[in-house]
């Protein structure tokens, strides 16, 4: 059987009927978009035309071929600032390309008339989302929160998802999960040369951020997460001069995660190295040893002093706790008996809350849909985990090997580095780790799912040979 590509897919797929789907979707949307424009809801300047000539092309980029929207969307999810477009404000490019991509692949769906692939993450995803439904539209209906908040945090929430849903289901073959494993080295690597060229006009006591409203703890997770999956891949390598590449990407996304001297940056990312370590038993302690030995001649002077700092949190320490962590602490603390305590079940609702309300990602879920959404939102979590960690030992390619190990380092790097950020509800931190698990979701579909499924039916078509081998000599 011929494998599924890009832009052909095999006769099964198709369906009588499913061509009409695309003049029908494409035509609903542009009839939407000028009875928008007729009912004066948006501003159309010249900047929000733009892009929304840009969001055509894309879709329509992405109907002949997948890889261009989505490896749009993976670099724009790095490079892309902040940007005001008529009457809309805090817009970023990444939120016209997943709309236009994520249109595109439904058309495509219709027209091929594809199944989805199953993933063990489906029940945790669709538990947190029904949770967040029933506690954003309680929070509406007793005038606690904004109507268009409330719509606009929910959507993005759901976009993430679609994301991780729209990755798993392009990824069908090795060599496309190869492709866009290389793409997010590549973005990662333009994000750190992004990194490099903003720093270079820094004072030494600056701290390197991202956009307006995204501060260096943000940009720092981004760098730290992109790090411990690369350190993955390179652990695993066999050829010495990929190994070297890898390991000049690393560097080159170090020097940008040191200008942030994020706390919560460093200490994520010895957390996560320390996964990989305890995942590869000790394959790569050697390494992480070497790198934290020489890294304080590196540092600059303001990087090494928050560095140090981090050392007054151990039991014993005679240091000055930082006041930020102590301030960090107290927020946490507050907001919890404040807010998580009063509405315990379903909480106050997605948008009631702002991003810098509070400064941890449970603390803030907690807030928005209750300890219920909590326990959705914590075993999607260690679901990401546990089937990280089960592809690892099924899969013996070193290139996903070393994916899902670093994978397994990734999400272990970001659950530490929630507690002092909105890490998993920030876009710069959360979307790449949505792409990530697209793809390893889809490994695990290739290396676990497809091949139990395929014993399965290999072991009920067994007994039905033989009664029909043992009819045959019965009749002959």
């Amino acid at each position: 059987m011929a494998t599924p590509s890009y832009t052909s897919y095999p006769s099964r797929h198709r369906g009588g009927g499913g061509g009409i789907a695309f003049p029908i979707v494409f035509g609903s949307l542009l009839l939407l978009f000028y009875c928008v424009l007729w009912m004066n809801q948006i501003e159309l300047s010249l900047s929000l035309f733009s892009g929304y000539v840009g969001a055509a092309l894309c879709y329509l980029a992405t109907l002949l071929e997948v890889r261009v929207g989505l490896t749009l969307m993976l670099v724009a999810i790095g490079i892309s600032p902040e940007i005001g477009a008529g009457s809309v404000s805090d817009l970023r490019i990444e939120d016209i390309i997943v709309p236009a991509t994520f249109f595109a692949w439904v058309t495509r769906l219709i027209i091929n008339r594809e199944t989805l692939f199953p993933t063990p993450l489906k029940g945790p995803i669709f538990g947190y989302l029904t949770i967040g439904l029933l506690a954003t539209l309680n929070g509406v209906s007793s005038f606690q929160t904004e109507v268009n908040r409330a719509i606009l945090f929910y959507l993005k929430t759901i976009e993430y998802f679609l994301i991780f849903l729209m990755v798993l289901n392009n990824v069908r073959t090795y060599d496309q999960a190869r492709f866009f494993i290389m793409m997010m080295v590549v973005s990662a690597c333009l994000t750190g040369l992004y990194g490099i060229f903003i720093s270079r006009g820094l004072t030494e006591e600056s701290r390197l951020a991202g956009p307006p409203g995204e501060g260096a703890n943000i940009i720092g997770g981004y760098f730290s997460f992109h790090i411990v999956l690369l350190s993955g891949l390179a652990t695993t390598a066999r050829r010495s001069l990929r190994r070297l590449l890898i390991i000049l990407a690393v560097i080159l996304l170090g020097f940008p995660m040191l200008r942030t001297a994020s706390r919560a940056s460093i200490v994520s990312l010895m957390v996560g190295l320390a996964a990989l370590a305890y995942l590869s038993r000790g394959r790569i302690i050697w390494g992480i040893m070497g790198i934290f030995t020489i890294l304080p001649f590196f540092m600059p002077q303001l990087v090494l002093e928050r560095f140090l700092s981090i050392f007054a949190l151990l039991p014993g320490s005679d240091q000055v706790i930082p006041s930020s962590f102590t301030a960090k602490v107290s927020s946490w603390q507050d907001n919890f008996h404040r807010h998580v305590l009063e509405k315990p079940i379903l909480g106050w609702g997605m948008g009631h809350f702002t991003l810098a309300h509070v400064d941890n990602e449970f603390v803030k879920v907690a807030m928005e849909v209750g300890l219920v959404g909590l326990l959705f939102f914590l075993g999607f979590i260690l679901r990401m985990i546990q089937t990280s960690k089960n592809t690892y030992h099924a899969t013996h390619d070193p290139l996903y090997k070393g994916f899902n190990l670093g994978y397994f380092g990734g999400v272990w790097c970001l659950a530490v580095h929630s507690w002092g950020s909105a890490s998993m509800t920030t876009i710069r931190t959360m979307e790449p780790l949505m792409f990530a698990t697209g793809i390893m979701s889809a490994i695990h579909y290739m290396e676990v799912i497809r091949p139990e499924k395929e014993e399965r039916h290999e072991q009920t078509q067994k007994p039905h040979d033989r009664s029909l081998v043992a009819r045959r000599r019965y009749h002959s």
